[in-house]
C-alpha cells in the first residue's frame, strides 16, 4: 500500500476513536457539549501531533529518551480514551434497551407514588365518612352529651343544630360531612406537583424515545430529584404520609464508564478491546 492509503487508514483511525470518545463522554458529563467537545479533542490532537513526531525519530534513529517521552503520553491517552471509547459504544450497541427499560420504571415508580398519594386521599376520606355516620348512628341510639362532642369534633363546633328533631339532623350531618370532605380534599390537593410532573415527565419520556444524546444523562438522573421534589409535596400536604424517600431503581452507571464496563460481559470488554487495539494500528500508520 502507498503512503497516502496509510494516511487514509490513520485518518479513519483517528476518526473513529475521536468520535465514539465523544459520545462516552456526552454520557459521562450529562450532556456538556462544551467540556466534552474539548475533552474529545486532546486525544485527536495528541494523535496529530505524536504519530508523525514517532515516525520522525524512527526514521531518524536518535535520542531514544525523547521517543520514550512520547510514546509514555500516547500510551496514557489511548488508555484513558479507551474507556470512554468503550462507554460510548457499549451505551449505543449494548444497552440502550436496558437503559430505556430502567428510565421508564423510574418514571413509572414516581407515576406510582402520585396515584397511592391519591389512593390515600380517597382511603381517609372514606374513613373520615365511616367514623362520621358510627358517631352519629350512636348519637342517634343515645343523644348524651358525649355522643354531641364527639360529631362536633369530627365536624366542627356549632355545624349541627343539634336542637331540631333528628329527621331534620340527618340533611345536615350529610351536609356537614361533603362540606368537610371537600375540604380535607383541598388541603390535600397536589395537582400542581402533578401537573409539574406530568410535565417532565413528557418531556423525559421524548428525550428517551429520540434518545436525545445530548439529554439522556440528565433526565435520567433528575427523574431522582423529580421524585424527591413530588415527595416533599405529599409530606407538606400529608406529613404522615409514609412512603420511600428516594426512587429504588436499578443503577445504570451511565455516567461512571469503569461501573458500566463492570456491568458488561466479558466478552463483549475483550471484542471492544480488539478492535479498539486495531483502530489503535491504524492511528499509528504508517
Amino acid at each position: 500500500m502507498g503512503k497516502s492509503t496509510y494516511k487514509i487508514f490513520h485518518i479513519i483511525g483517528i476518526v473513529i476513536v475521536t468520535l465514539f470518545t465523544f459520545v462516552g463522554l456526552v454520557y459521562v458529563l450529562r450532556g456538556n457539549i462544551y467540556l466534552t467537545a474539548i475533552l474529545a479533542i486532546i486525544p485527536a490532537v495528541a494523535y496529530v501531533f505524536i504519530v508523525p513526531h514517532l515516525e520522525k525519530k524512527k526514521q531518524e534513529n536518535d535520542d531514544f529518551s525523547q521517543e520514550l517521552v512520547f510514546c509514555s503520553i500516547y500510551g496514557i491517552v489511548a488508555i484513558v480514551a479507551f474507556f470512554m471509547f468503550f462507554h460510548g459504544i457499549n451505551i449505543e450497541f449494548l444497552r440502550k434497551d436496558a437503559i430505556r427499560k430502567a428510565a421508564y420504571n423510574k418514571l413509572e415508580i414516581t407515576d406510582q407514588l402520585f396515584q397511592d398519594y391519591e389512593k390515600e386521599v380517597t382511603h381517609r376520606l372514606n374513613s373520615f365518612d365511616t367514623k362520621v355516620q358510627t358517631a352519629y348512628t350512636g348519637y342517634k341510639l343515645s343523644s348524651t352529651t358525649q355522643k354531641m362532642t364527639d360529631l362536633e369534633n369530627l365536624l366542627g363546633t356549632g355545624v349541627l343544630d343539634f336542637k331540631k328533631p333528628k329527621s331534620d339532623l340527618d340533611a345536615q350531618v350529610q351536609k356537614a360531612i361533603e362540606a368537610k370532605k371537600t375540604v380535607m380534599k383541598s388541603g390535600w390537593n397536589l395537582s400542581t406537583a402533578k401537573r409539574k410532573w406530568d410535565d417532565h415527565r413528557k418531556g423525559t419520556k421524548s428525550v428517551l424515545d429520540n434518545w436525545n444524546r445530548l439529554s439522556i444523562s440528565f433526565h435520567y438522573y433528575d427523574i431522582d430529584n423529580r421524585y424527591k421534589e413530588a415527595y416533599a409535596a405529599t409530606l407538606v400536604k400529608m406529613p404522615d404520609f409514609k412512603y420511600s424517600p428516594t426512587v429504588k431503581g436499578e443503577d445504570i452507571a451511565l455516567d461512571k464508564p469503569l461501573a458500566a464496563m463492570g456491568l458488561s460481559s466479558v466478552l463483549s470488554i475483550l471484542l471492544l478491546l480488539l478492535f479498539y487495539a486495531f483502530l489503535q494500528v491504524l492511528v499509528l500508520l504508517p
